[in-house]
């Protein structure tokens, strides 16, 4: 017996400056309706999007997420409302200070406030959630 070969599903991540997003088609869809995809619907206040923007809260710990899209940037807003905002860590359009600079490891990336995590964290943390 032959072997089965070929993907079962398609995914695409959009990890963009400014928003992000992912969507995936499986093999049966598209073989019935090659135009089917499907995606995440992120929800930000009245605004429903297939992306969210590009941005992370992290807890003061600088190892935690609290929240992605739309949802870090309000929980944000709360926290500066509440003046609370100092010790957390917000990235936003994080990806394009990688942009030109010899990475590695090691290298870090600085939130709204100037305070760093590494690259590494914020990332991760980020595509994480960005899946689920």
């Amino acid at each position: 017996m032959a072997a089965k070969s070929g993907a079962l599903i398609v995914a695409a991540i959009d990890f963009g400056t400014t928003y992000s997003g992912w969507a995936f088609s499986s093999k049966n869809d598209f073989e019935m309706e090659p135009v089917k995809v499907s995606a995440k619907t992120w929800i930000g206040g009245q605004l429903s999007s297939l992306k969210a923007p590009t941005c992370i809260l992290i807890k003061p710990d600088g190892k935690t997420f609290e929240a992605f899209g739309f949802e870090a940037e309000s929980r944000y807003a709360e926290l500066c409302e509440e003046n609370e905002h100092k010790k957390w860590f917000y990235f936003r359009r994080f990806k394009m200070a990688l942009w030109n600079k010899d990475i590695h490891k090691d290298t870090v990336l600085e939130d709204v406030s100037g305070r760093e995590l590494p690259a590494l964290t914020v990332f991760s943390l980020s595509i994480r959630q960005v899946l689920f």
